[in-house]
């Protein structure tokens, strides 16, 4: 009788345990929904990123045409020159305001500035949540751990119980 108390608190004890590992367990799968939440956002900022990152390429695509047809004129403005109908003077000034009129297109230099700062802001993210993945996924293997020992343990109890009866 007395073995049949002691298997009993025993088994309380034990239950207490597994329901305490219960409330881990959920806990854990709550922080892992929440972890594959942030993985989605980040991917789905990710994909964000390429998409301005395709505009701004359409920018340089552009901007690569503007340069074609000034070097274009400039040119044509070299053929005009050496064939005295146009000074030199007057070529260079051409050349000069155009490129400084390229300089002053800053929608198009900030904008690659801020595709560049956020890609790194957002693949800073992106490796924290992976090395926080690792951490639960270390977690994880812990609590499994856990169950397997409750699980070896609860079957002894059994085990040496019924033998004695």
């Amino acid at each position: 009788m007395e073995e049949l108390q002691i298997f009993l608190v025993e088994s309380k004890l034990l239950m207490a345990e597994i329901k305490d590992s219960l409330a881990k367990t959920s806990n854990f799968q709550d922080r892992m929904k929440a972890f594959q939440e942030k993985i989605k956002m980040t991917e789905d900022e990710l994909a964000s990123l390429d998409i301005r990152n395709t505009s701004f390429l359409q920018m340089v695509r552009v901007f690569q045409q503007r340069n074609e047809e000034c070097r274009e004129a400039n040119k044509g403005l070299r053929e005009k020159s050496k064939s005295g109908q146009e000074k030199p003077e007057s070529l260079e000034e051409k050349n000069r305001t155009f490129w400084k009129a390229c300089k002053e297109d800053k929608p198009f230099w900030e904008e690659d500035r801020a595709i560049a700062r956020d890609k790194i802001a957002l693949l800073e993210a992106y490796m924290a949540l992976r090395n926080n993945d690792r951490d639960l996924q270390e977690e994880k293997a812990v609590m499994w751990d856990m169950v397997e020992a409750y699980y070896s343990t609860w079957k002894e109890i059994n085990m040496s119980s019924t033998r004695k009866w």
